[in-house]
C-alpha cells in the first residue's frame, strides 16, 4: 500500500466493481486520454464497470502494460511516470463535500474501503462507515 506519514494509505490494487470519488478522479484521468486512444469518453459516475473497465484495458494496452481492467501497480507506475499522474496523492488532496464519501476498493481476494482520515483501508464496511461518520460529523 501507499503510505505517506501525512496520509491514510491507498489500497494498492483498483479492480473491476471498484466505486466511489477515487475511482472518479482513475475515469478523468482516463477521459483525458480517450482522444488520443481513439475512443469515446466515458461517463464519470464513479463506477469502475463496463466503459470504464473497458478505457482503462485500452490505455493498459497502448502502454504495453498487463490490460486486465484493474488499476494496479503497474498501472500506477506508468501513469506516475508517463504523465505525471499519481492517483494516490489525487485521492488525498480535499474533495468537494459531495464527492467526500467512502471509496470501494475490489482486490484481487477482497474488498477495501477507504476514506480520507479513516486511518486507512477498512475490511469492514459499518467499521468504514461508523469512523467516517464520526470524522465528519463528529460523535
Amino acid at each position: 500500500m501507499t503510505r505517506n506519514s501525512n496520509h491514510d494509505p491507498i489500497p494498492p490494487f483498483r479492480g473491476p466493481g471498484s466505486v466511489g470519488p477515487v475511482i472518479k478522479i482513475l475515469q478523468r484521468f482516463l477521459n483525458d486520454r480517450a482522444d488520443q486512444l481513439g475512443t469515446a469518453r466515458i461517463v464519470v459516475d464513479g463506477v469502475h464497470a463496463g466503459p470504464s473497465v473497458d478505457l482503462l484495458m485500452l490505455w493498459q494496452r497502448a502502454m504495453r502494460i498487463d490490460d486486465d481492467g484493474g488499476y494496479g501497480p503497474q498501472s500506477h507506475k506508468c501513469a506516475k511516470s508517463r504523465y505525471g499522474f499519481d492517483l494516490d496523492a489525487e485521492a488525498q488532496k480535499p474533495l468537494s463535500t459531495t464527492e467526500d464519501a467512502l471509496t470501494t476498493f475490489v482486490q484481487p481476494n477482497s474488498i477495501l474501503y477507504w476514506a480520507r482520515g479513516i486511518g486507512g483501508p477498512k475490511t469492514n464496511l459499518v467499521l468504514a462507515q461508523s469512523i467516517f461518520h464520526r470524522t465528519r460529523h463528529g460523535n
